[in-house]
């Protein structure tokens, strides 16, 4: 099930469809296996910060104007 979901909430990240959604459970997600498989604190400092990071910001900012999201009517800004 992990293995699908590393897949398509990219997907779904790349397209603009449900992208809070997605980037809420990305974070999620990198978060558990920094914590659960890789509990070091070197592994933050690598590319998992900026998943995160990246992550929040979509979070907050929501999909572009170029998102199935706003297509569809499913963003309301």
């Amino acid at each position: 099930m992990a293995g699908v979901m590393e897949i398509v909430l990219p997907l779904l990240l790349f397209v603009g469809l449900f992208s809070r959604f997605a980037a809420l459970a990305l974070i999620g997600m990198t978060a558990f296996i920094q914590l659960a498989v890789f509990p070091e604190w070197s592994h933050w400092v690598n590319p998992a910060s900026w998943w995160v990071a990246v992550g929040a910001a979509l979070l907050v900012t929501g999909p572009g104007r170029f998102s199935l999201d706003k297509v569809f009517g499913l963003e309301k800004k």
